[in-house]
């Protein structure tokens, strides 16, 4: 992915992103409530932090944050920051620049970059950055 289609996925509406994000394997598409086994809707929910959508059982209306079970479980980033973060890890921008082309915080940065995108794709040497290429279409 250069530059402009990024720019192009960035400006997408939020569902959109979302979509985006489920296409490539980062968010949850589909769950099953372990209560009734019925498999959750997808519904808007302001109140969620990184995604402002939430997947709900048409049943017992138990909630689950889509990130549920994903690497972005516990996140309070959008999901524009983080996909902005793992862009600038994918091309290994350092943690200066990459804090101030993402306006996140650099503890942000460094949390994310080198914590939690270190330990799902980089402790698959380069196995884990041939993931992260493929979402974004570098080669």
């Amino acid at each position: 992915m250069d530059l402009h289609d990024f720019g192009r996925v960035m400006a997408l509406e939020e569902d959109g992103l979302m979509a985006f994000f489920q296409d490539h394997g980062l968010l949850r598409r589909q769950l099953h409530c372990t209560t009734c086994s019925r498999q959750y809707s997808t519904i808007k929910w302001k109140k969620a932090t990184v995604v402002h959508y939430v997947l709900r059982c048409p049943s017992c209306r138990t909630k689950k944050k889509l990130t549920t079970d994903t690497m972005f479980e516990g996140a309070h980033l959008h999901m524009r920051k983080l996909l902005a973060l793992i862009y600038l890890w994918a091309y290994n921008i350092c943690v200066g620049t990459a804090t101030t082309m993402s306006g996140a915080s650099s503890a942000t940065v460094v949390q994310w970059c080198f914590g939690v995108f270190r330990m799902f794709w980089g402790g698959f040497g380069i196995l884990g950055c041939l993931c992260v290429f493929c979402v974004f279409g570098v080669f």
